[in-house]
């Protein structure tokens, strides 16, 4: 846990460790050179499980994470934000789960948002396959940051998180990790997420944004994807933010069909220990959740229906389907 000027919360995320009902670990905390109290507050606690890194200049949140990870002796980390809240089975469910599951490397969790106040805003609930986590993290973070555990030594070959970015620089680890073993998210809610203005998501919007789209490029180079296709894929980044919204209608057929030549490589060389048939039908699926989305909204259903008659029309299952979805009495098929 990484700690700058948050004298106000740390006690509470710091207790909220200490009284898990997994008590084998080291609570590593890295106090980021605090202008406040936040190293009174630490240095209160006597628990022999903390372990204090004081930084002697302010360093930033990627470099002080890489010096929790050099410092760590235990199998895995489990990271935590000093404005958050552990469940107190948390760390119980997640080691277990990852010492039954060895091929996994992250394990995240459902959480709930919460303002200042404690008071809840919204719950953030995940039911999703291994696949389907790792088909949709190509595009976007999948993961709330402090509520995932990860094994050391495979993060620690990859050489930890990438400095050269100051945000965002969990997506970037989680997407090279996600290469090394199965990724998942559990549906238990086990962390509280502070939403704050004052925190990285809430103060650094653009350079996260930035970040994340350089990593979603990435992604998608690494399969050998052309730039003119990159192009038209960065309609879908962020999808579940509905940017996809912003295609022009004489595009979607462009766009869908990179996306769909993007699936195609993502299928053929994606790690063996994916089950490819499933992320095959993921893909598939999250195509055709984006245009359901593009005609259920009145955004160009003319271009929509054209690009399915035109590339689905072989497939009996497919047009029931889409039928099904789109309420259409009747999708004449490409002669």
């Amino acid at each position: 846990m990484s700690v700058y000027n948050n004298e106000t919360t740390v006690a509470t995320a710091i207790e909220s460790i200490l009284n898990q009902t997994f008590a084998g670990f080291e609570f590593i905390i890295i106090n980021d050179r605090s202008a406040d109290n936040s190293l009174k507050v630490i240095k209160s606690f006597s628990d022999k499980r903390i372990k204090l890194i004081e930084n002697s200049s302010n360093l930033g949140l990627t470099k002080s994470l890489n010096k929790g990870l050099d410092a760590a002796a235990g199998t895995y980390i489990a990271r935590m934000d000093s404005d958050d809240i552990s469940e107190i089975s948390r760390l119980e469910k997640q080691v277990a789960f990852m010492e039954e599951n060895k091929d996994f490397v992250i394990l995240g969790s459902s959480y709930r948002i919460i303002n200042k106040g404690r008071e809840i805003i919204r719950e953030v609930l995940y039911d999703l396959g291994p696949e389907k986590i790792y088909y949709d993290l190509l595009f976007q973070n999948m993961f709330a940051h402090a509520s995932v555990i990860f094994r050391l030594d495979k993060a620690r070959e990859l050489g930890g998180y990438n400095e050269n970015y100051r945000f965002a620089q969990d997506y970037d680890l989680w997407c090279r990790l996600a290469l090394k073993g199965k990724i998942w998210v559990m549906p238990d809610i086990l962390i509280s997420w502070t939403q704050d203005e004052r925190n990285i998501s809430g103060t650094n919007l653009t350079g996260q944004q930035k970040v994340s789209r350089e990593v979603f490029n990435n992604n998608f180079k690494d399969l050998n994807i052309s730039e003119t296709k990159l192009q038209e894929l960065e309609y879908f980044h962020n999808f579940y933010d509905n940017d996809f919204f912003k295609i022009p209608g004489n595009e979607i057929r462009e766009a869908f069909n990179s996306l769909k030549y993007a699936n195609s490589e993502l299928i053929k060389n994606a790690p063996l220990f994916y089950n490819r048939k499933k992320l095959s039908f993921e893909a598939y699926n999250t195509l055709i959740y984006m245009l359901a989305l593009l005609y259920k909204n009145n955004i160009n259903r003319r271009q929509v229906i054209k690009f399915l008659v035109s590339n689905f029309h072989d497939f009996e299952i497919d047009r029931a389907l889409l039928k099904k979805i789109f309420k259409i009495k009747q999708i004449k098929a490409r002669k």
